[in-house]
């Protein structure tokens, strides 16, 4: 027993020593591998500073590890006291310092603090005067070029403001001087004069504007989470300030091509990229891209001395870049200022690689569509009250970004797995950084929670553009489109498109159809919106879709545009697959054809300015409860008003133009074979009265597809033809699969309407013909395509009309003879007239008069 427990306490008594060895061993671990990691980021930082690209993205990439990483806490005390202090000594200067003299007249501006709590200043200009201004032409290599670290500034504040949260637990307080502090900058009278400054100065002055841009947006992104109604205000101050800087550093690049922007993303690949692809690809989208087929021959590009973009593989030394920029010629006479872009232009949309990213938590800003800000006294007694309110434009210019976030991460549809050897849209995420760290459907989940505010939004819009309309003593829509090009409803028209593309983009998100209750949820809110009450959770989704349609549908009479009513139609047309009341596709049908009957704004002319239409039509004429004689009222009366040469648009429907008729013809054809493919099959057993009510719809196919047939005689456009050719082949194939069992059935029965019918369909098939002589003579390569298949679906047409004749026993009513070749308006091709041919003679007693193939003579 003794032994037992002597051995028992010396065991003991050994582990003790064993354990408090191990935490010593842990303990020394981890004080080697903090010492490792402060080496290691002290060896980088030191090594990076000197190169604003390489420390953009190692602050970036240390501020993404920061926020998503559980760093020891000294070492997140070491880079964040590193950060405040590079920061402090590197871009900021004390207010009451002097500035130093120049040309550009550096002074203080958006200073959002006042008095003396303006402490600090961003140091801007000067440090932009210390840097070469051939920097920022172009014709430098990034990797010899001794730029400033002032470059590298937002990254580096980035890296900052999330440091300090990471202490304090999400607050800024500690450093929310930098919010509302002043920004070193021109003064206004040196930008009245900016077209005759010397180019360096011109550089320099888009520089400074474009880095405030960044640093506003910076701060941003750093303060817009915060809850203090005082931040809140400066925020929107900020973004008060971002739209500003932006319409005058518009005003400046169209008098600077040479300014070429410094990055300010550095994602995916393009912080390898060289800075010349970069801005080539840049300045080929601000300049409008190379068009095919146009411009000098190889070698012969004429020199110039304004030529600032040079190619990425030239270097140049300092010196000369200097000497190019210097030399070039100044102006020496007054220029009238250039005129200001359209509202809704952004530099966002050019120059996407050097603009700082918002992050998704700036968006709750579009909760808010008043702040209240208050300042309060020494004794913390409330001094001065202000209420700041969400301006049409900055409310547009967080619409703008949050609607491009959306296009990239919810796409429509599913994506396929593309090839690793096709990289022709590699790049494409660039600028989504931030978006990137989260998945789709928390995206999705966040606009769910704004869709209400967002809804408060589009409702004022509305209702402004409701009173700008009956403010119009006039009443005509020409006259309201002017009054939406003017002043501030022109703004208020870009936010009502901009909210509607965005809820558009989240009902047609491809991850909805397998996330319900986020589809409830966002129907929910629509049908909440309908009345103001709120809606119970356990509603039914058919019922809100209801709702919802109803909802929407009221936005229907203040539009500003046909994308726009495009976009509502496409919302509706969503809610009606949902709902349960088959009355929504008559009154969806109702609204698509308002649309088509209203006189809309003209669009820019491009190659997709008439999908709208076509949509429109398409859900006019299915969600229609009598398609057949909607389409017979389109291509019988409206079409043929534009035969007259002074009639430019038809009547009945003004959005029906020489111009768009091309697309509704086109749309007509395609919406008439797929009515006639949805033709149910014909059954032996079927009493008469169906196989009547068949036949009937037959024949108004074939009065339809007649009618439109003939107007290729009167629109002998190629793509009006083209179509025909190639719907006229689908149309007889699948009457062929369709019709002709109809006809089968009711030969004996209705033998004089099978006799009429058959009778209108030839005169089509024979016009259809003589279009395949047509396009034969004037040798098109696309319409001769169309040919050979629709000869032989004649064809067979011919021979399928004989064997149902000859099973009735009317195979003596039935002969073939060949057709002379005419061209579209009738007239005989000499050229193909066969030496024998027997002229087939029209009889009133014929059932059928059907064309072979007529040889060619060639």
């Amino acid at each position: 027993g003794g032994l037992c427990c002597f051995s028992h306490g010396s065991m003991k008594s050994r582990i003790v020593p064993l354990r408090s060895e191990r935490r010593l061993l842990l303990c020394l671990i981890s004080i080697l591998c903090i010492v490792q990691t402060v080496s290691l980021l002290d060896m980088v930082r030191s090594n990076c500073v000197q190169y604003p690209v390489a420390a953009s993205i190692f602050y970036d990439e240390l501020s993404s590890i920061v926020c998503h990483s559980n760093l020891d806490v000294k070492v997140l005390t070491w880079i964040a006291d590193c950060v405040v202090a590079d920061f402090q000594e590197a871009f900021l200067v004390e207010t009451d310092a002097p500035l130093p003299e120049s040309s550009l007249e550096a002074g203080f501006s958006f200073n959002l603090d006042g008095g003396d709590e303006g402490s600090v200043a961003v140091n801007l200009i000067p440090l932009l005067l210390k840097t070469p201004a051939a920097i920022f032409s172009g014709r430098i290599s990034e990797q010899l070029s001794p730029t400033s670290p002032l470059l590298s500034m937002p990254s580096h504040f980035s890296l900052l403001q999330h440091c300090e949260k990471m202490q304090h637990g999400q607050s800024l307080e500690g450093i929310d001087a930098l919010l509302g502090c002043p920004l070193v900058l021109c003064k206004e009278a040196v930008l009245q004069r900016f077209p005759s400054l010397a180019m360096e100065q011109k550089l320099r002055i888009c520089a400074s504007l474009l880095l405030a841009v960044n640093w506003c947006r910076e701060v941003i992104n750093a303060f817009a989470a915060q809850g203090d109604g005082e931040m809140k205000g400066k925020v929107v101050h900020r973004l008060q300030n971002i739209t500003h800087l932006e319409q005058v550093l518009e005003r400046c690049l169209a008098v600077t091509p040479a300014f070429i922007p410094p990055l300010a993303v550095f994602d995916d690949d393009v912080a390898v990229k060289s800075v010349g692809d970069v801005i080539a690809a840049i300045m080929a989208t601000v300049g409008g891209g190379a068009k095919k087929g146009r411009g000098r021959k190889p070698g012969k590009k004429k020199k110039s001395a304004d030529d600032s973009i040079a190619k990425s593989g030239d270097v140049l030394s300092q010196q000369d870049i200097e000497s190019s920029i210097t030399t070039q010629p100044t102006a020496t006479t007054t220029v009238s200022a250039p005129p200001a872009l359209p509202a809704n232009v952004s530099i966002l949309s050019h120059y996407q690689p050097c603009v700082r990213e918002f992050d998704m938590d700036v968006f709750c800003l579009l909760q808010h569509t008043c702040i209240t800000k208050k300042e309060v006294d020494s004794e913390m007694h409330t001094k001065t009250v202000e209420v700041i309110s969400m301006e049409p434009p900055q409310l547009l210019y967080l619409l703008a970004d949050l609607q491009r976030k959306l296009d990239h991460i919810l796409p429509a549809t599913v994506s396929s797995r593309g090839s690793f050897l096709k990289n022709k849209h590699r790049g494409s995420s660039s600028g989504f950084t931030l978006l990137q760290r989260f998945k789709p459907a928390d995206v999705a989940q966040r606009v769910v929670d704004m869709l209400p505010h967002l809804c408060e939004h589009l409702e004022w819009a509305h209702e402004f553009l409701q009173k700008l309309n009956e403010g119009d003593g006039d009443g005509d829509e020409a006259s309201f489109a002017e009054l939406l090009d003017c002043g501030e409803s022109k703004t208020v028209r870009e936010v009502y498109r901009r909210i509607m593309k965005i809820v558009s983009i989240l009902m047609a998100w491809s991850g909805l159809a397998s996330r319900r209750e986020m589809r409830r949820s966002i129907y929910r809110v629509f049908a909440s919106r309908l009345d103001g009450n709120e809606v119970g959770r356990n509603q039914r989704l058919a019922h809100l879709a209801n709702r919802s349609f109803q909802y929407l549908s009221n936005f229907r009479s203040t539009l500003p545009d046909l994308n726009t009513a495009t976009l509502l139609c496409q919302q509706l047309e969503i809610l009606r697959q949902h709902a349960d009341d088959d009355q929504l596709s008559s009154e969806l049908s109702e609204v698509a054809g308002s649309f088509l009957q209203r006189e809309w704004p003209s669009e820019k002319k491009s190659s997709k300015a008439n999908e709208p239409l076509v949509f429109l039509l398409k859900v006019h004429i299915t969600c229609s409860s009598d398609p057949l004689r909607l389409m017979e009222t389109i291509a019988g009366k409206a079409a043929p008003e534009l035969l007259s040469d002074d009639i430019h648009q038809a009547a009945l429907y003004p959005t029906l133009t020489k111009l768009s008729f091309p697309s509704f013809y086109r749309c007509l054809l395609h919406e008439l074979v797929a009515l006639l493919r949805s033709q149910p099959a014909p059954k032996v057993a079927d009493p008469m009265e169906v196989k009547r009510d068949q036949l009937t719809k037959m024949q108004l196919c074939v009065g339809v597809f007649y009618i439109l047939i003939n107007l290729v005689k009167a629109f002998d456009a190629r793509p009006v033809l083209g179509n025909a050719l190639k719907y006229g082949r689908m149309f007889v194939e699948t009457f062929l699969r369709q019709g002709m069992p109809v006809l089968d059935g009711t030969f004996r029965s209705c033998k004089e309407d099978v006799q009429s019918l058959l009778k209108t369909l030839q005169q089509s098939t024979r016009s259809l013909h003589h279009f395949c002589g047509h396009s034969k003579v004037t040798k098109d390569v696309i319409l001769t395509n169309h040919v050979p298949a629709l000869k032989k679906c004649l064809e067979a047409f011919v021979f399928r009309v004989k064997a149902m004749l000859s099973l009735n026993d009317c195979h003596q009513a039935f002969w073939i003879g060949n057709l002379k070749n005419r061209d579209i308006h009738g007239e005989e091709i000499l050229s193909q007239t066969p030496q024998h041919i027997e002229e087939v003679a029209d009889s009133g007693d014929e059932v059928s008069e059907e064309e072979s193939d007529a040889e060619d003579s060639e």
